[in-house]
């Protein structure tokens, strides 16, 4: 071997082919009884080989044991649960649950889910391993550039989540005893060129295609096989240590056919949950199917019932008579009630009889055979059933003379040992589930989970807009409120938010709610994912767990009201006590959410009540201000008035005084006019009697 050929087998694409082909060299006893398992099921088993095989008689246990068995591993589609994990005052943690909770419904309601987790069932039941993987399925807008030179970017304009049921030996498994020791996962593709074009263009023309069918069939099954388009058996290898995804092709060993980054960004990188397992193994990751447990019985079941299918068309009315009497020939022909009249009566005596005449084949032997291969194939059934677990009640025989607790007794040992591969089936569901929040909590941008959920939630700059908004209106009212106050007024009413705003200014932004859902570390320590049964409910078995549950809550209340009253216990011991108890009941859960929510929302009502008897008190504060002001207003309008009456009764006064002193001063004068005339008078009488003594003295002068 040259130097040349030593480098290309230890080259990094030689090495992984190594890998897969050490994978199916480790499956191939399972992969040989699996298709063993799927033919059987399908009652494709045949009799002989090559083109002269055909189908053969069958009692089918395998197809009876599963379609009774899967209804009560997975019957209804499962609904996520998912809450805040510590059930403490986080509103973020809750909002966050909530966006998560609605949006996860929404997928798994309006996706193929349902029917995915049906076919892992089927998978788990026949093959002993069901796979479904995860996509994410985002479509973008179209970019490039316009006639302008502007550049357009591509953006999403719709986000999805897809389920691809994985064909169970399309799945190949690294080497690990353990899933999470697996360093590569592999699925087996068949692709044609334009499917290859697709993952890389530059091989597309390199590959050889041709009718990729198994070279164990025959040549007739090979045909019905065949596809008319030719394909490439195609390998996509996720390798976990490096986080890649590695594209080969099994007939082009030269290079990879293309090397992809992480196209999930999953916190534990594998597009798949663990499978599902009909048997678990400590040491081997290599399924195991159910009917290679009782395989050897049913092949048992099929010879025998083979063999009684043929006795039983061996078993015939057949026999030889006297060919000189024709009348027993027209007799074996004839219908109910006819007479077939004696050509040869005298024979007919002379034989002893008819029945003389008559020799039977003797159907005894076969009868005992087949009577003892019927108890045989009974008691091979009971063992079938007894090994798969598979109960009488479950079969929904009873016998009519037992009790109902006989009854209830077998139902719960029949239902005990399916309930591993019940909880595995619940488990698988969680697994998916997760993965969905997963891919939606870090994916999904906020116009898609809004445009899913229902929910508004403001952004980062919306809350920023609406806090200026809100700043602005407290400058101006405090403006008005100061000018105001200068004039001497009374102050504006102080300006309220809208309804609108303050419930939106209460909530978390866009942003804090992201980086929540976007962290794993953080979305696994604030909130819990669970999911309810995927088993359909018993109605009967609901009804009284219920009614068991209230009479309990009844009895709890009663014996804890002493307590409460006494002090020994407070309100919130006593909740604690009893979401405790609640636990134990299998409607724990959601009575202990309910009785959450409601203490939640009596908490809120009495934090509304205290903030209205606040608003209350203010506006009786601001009532009782007011009045006072009022009051104050009045007096000083009433001292006002009463100034203005006091400075009228003066003006009044002293007008009266000014009159009374005019009055006076004209009395006076008219007075002093009269002192006056009267002076005058009497000096001109004075005068005069001085004029008249004068003349009197000269009369008597002379």
């Amino acid at each position: 071997m040259d130097e040349m050929e030593l480098k290309k087998e230890d080259s990094p694409i030689a090495n992984w082919f190594k890998e897969l082909d050490l994978s199916l060299k480790r499956d191939k006893y399972w992969r040989d009884d699996a298709k063993i398992a799927n033919t059987t099921y399908r009652n494709e088993r045949n009799v002989g080989s090559g083109d002269n095989a055909k189908r053969r008689d069958t009692f089918n246990i395998l197809w009876s044991n599963v379609e009774t068995v899967r209804p009560a591993l997975y019957s209804a589609l499962p609904k996520p649960d998912i809450r805040r994990r510590f059930r403490d005052e986080d509103a973020l943690a809750m909002h966050v649950s909530e966006i998560l909770e609605r949006a996860t419904s929404f997928v798994l309601e309006n996706t193929s889910f349902d029917g995915r987790m049906i076919d892992a069932t089927n998978d788990l039941l026949l093959p002993g391993r069901g796979t479904t993987r995860i996509k994410y399925v985002p479509t973008m807008s179209e970019g490039g550039e316009t006639e302008d030179g502007v550049e357009i970017e591509q953006v999403v304009e719709s986000e999805e989540i897809e389920y691809e049921s994985i064909k169970w030996d399309s799945l190949l498994l690294g080497p690990g005893d353990n899933w999470d020791e697996l360093p590569w996962i592999a699925f087996e593709h068949q692709l044609d060129k334009e499917q290859v074009m697709q993952i890389s263009p530059d091989f597309a023309d390199k590959l050889s295609y041709g009718n990729t069918v198994d070279p164990n069939l025959s040549q007739s099954e090979r045909n019905d096989a065949a596809r008319v388009t030719q394909q490439a058996r195609v390998y996509e290898i996720w390798d976990k240590i490096e986080r890649k995804v590695r594209w080969v092709a099994w007939e082009f060993k030269d290079d990879f056919i293309a090397i992809d980054d992480d196209p999930l960004n999953l916190k534990d990188f594998w597009p798949i949950p663990k499978p599902c397992y009909a048997i678990e193994s400590s040491q081997s990751l290599v399924p195991i199917t159910d009917f290679s447990m009782y395989q050897t019985l049913a092949d048992n079941l099929e010879d025998v019932t083979n063999r009684m299918s043929r006795i039983t068309r061996a078993l015939r009315v057949r026999g030889i008579y006297d060919s000189t009497m024709s009348e027993i020939k027209k007799l074996f022909d004839a219908n109910d009630n006819d007479m077939i009249p004696a050509e040869n009566l005298s024979r007919l005596i002379e034989k002893g009889g008819i029945d003389k005449a008559i020799w039977m084949f003797p159907n005894e032997t076969l009868t005992n055979v087949l009577l003892q291969l019927w108890q045989y194939r009974t008691q091979t059934i009971q063992q079938i059933y007894e090994l798969t677990g598979i109960s009488d009640i479950q079969r929904g025989s009873s016998n009519a003379h037992e009790t109902l607790g006989a009854q209830k007794i077998k139902a719960n040992f029949g239902s005990q040992r399916l309930q591993r591969k019940q909880r595995e089936i619940q488990r698988y569901a969680r697994d998916l589930i997760r993965m969905t929040v997963e891919i939606v909590g870090e994916q999904f941008s906020p116009e898609t989970l809004m445009a899913m959920t229902g929910l508004k939630f403001p952004t980062q700059q919306q809350k920023g807009q609406m806090q200026m908004q809100i700043e602005q209106a407290k400058m101006t009212y405090q403006q008005q409120a100061q000018q105001a106050q200068m004039q001497g007024q009374q102050p504006p009413p102080e300006p309220q938010m809208p309804p609108e705003m303050e419930e939106m200014m209460s909530k978390p932004t866009w942003e804090e709610l992201k980086a929540v859902m976007s962290d794993d570390i953080l979305r696994s320590y604030r909130i819990e994912i669970e999911t309810d049964s995927t088993i359909q409910a018993d109605q009967q078995a609901d009804q009284e767990a219920l009614s068991m549950l209230m009479q309990s809550i009844a009895q709890f209340s009663q014996g804890i009201q002493p307590a409460i009253e006494s002090g020994l216990l407070d309100e919130n011991g006593a909740k604690k006590l009893l979401q405790g108890f609640l636990k134990r009941f299998r409607l724990g859960r959601e009575v202990e959410e309910a009785i959450m929510e409601s203490s939640g929302d009596a908490r809120e009502e009495a934090k509304q009540a205290e903030q209205q008897a606040q608003q209350q008190e203010q506006q009786a504060k601001q009532q009782e201000q007011q009045a006072k002001q009022q009051e104050q207003e009045l007096k000083n309008q009433g001292l006002q008035a009463k100034t203005q009456a006091d400075q009228a009764q003066s003006q009044a006064d002293m007008q009266k005084t000014q009159m009374d002193a005019q009055v006076n001063q004209a009395e006076h004068a008219q007075k002093m006019a009269e002192i006056q005339l009267k002076a005058q008078v009497a000096q001109a009488k004075f005068q005069q009697d001085m004029q008249l003594i004068a003349a009197k003295g000269a009369n008597n002068g002379e």
